[in-house]
């Protein structure tokens, strides 16, 4: 069953084949019947993915615009799919199968509020992980100040075994050092 999973070659080589079979089919589009419309007009469905500075997807969203023949736009649910009736493709095709793309509205009405409301949910997020990060980290390198104090004062008064545990507080202490400068520039 591990074959099922994305990344493995088989699974891959399958998506690959299934994607290639359908290219032709994509490119006519389909046509439906819809009861809420009175007029031909085409439906554009968009995936939309904001993804981190780790390359990591945060959000995703599917987006429906709706292009009437006189050149309307309007944002719709892609649950509106589901209202859809299959049906034969007309001849000669409606003017809205042939309209432009309408990007710049999707962006302008849709894409940048969607983005804008994932940045504000990030940035209050990461802010809350910023200050925990800086609180526990900072925490953790004074007790190993301590330790290596402790360590020092054993070390001096010729204590055995004391210059190996400052050997390893410090290496700790340069460790959680590093690990809190990675999590800062990560966030």
């Amino acid at each position: 069953m591990e074959w099922v999973t994305p990344g493995h070659p088989l699974f891959e080589a399958l998506h690959r084949h299934g994607l290639d079979a359908a290219q032709p089919a994509f490119a006519r589009g389909a046509c439906f019947y819809s009861l809420s419309r009175e007029t031909p007009a085409r439906l554009d469905v968009y995936r939309a993915r904001v993804v981190d500075g780790l390359a990591r997807t945060i959000n995703e969203r599917l987006f429906a615009v709706e292009l009437s023949e006189d050149g309307e736009r309007r944002q719709r649910d892609p649950s509106y799919l589901r209202n859809l009736i299959p049906a034969e493709t007309p001849d000669p095709l409606p003017n809205a199968a042939s309209a432009p793309e309408a990007t710049a509205w999707l962006m302008e009405t849709a894409l940048t509020p969607f983005l804008e409301k994932i940045r504000t949910e990030r940035a209050e997020e990461i802010d809350r992980i910023a200050e925990h990060v800086e609180l526990s980290l900072t925490e953790v390198l004074h007790r190993i100040d301590q330790e290596i104090g402790r360590a020092d004062d054993d070390v001096k008064s010729g204590k055995p075994g004391a210059e190996g545990r400052l050997a390893q507080a410090e290496t700790r202490h340069a460790d959680t050092l590093a690990r809190r400068d990675k999590r800062r520039d990560e966030l």
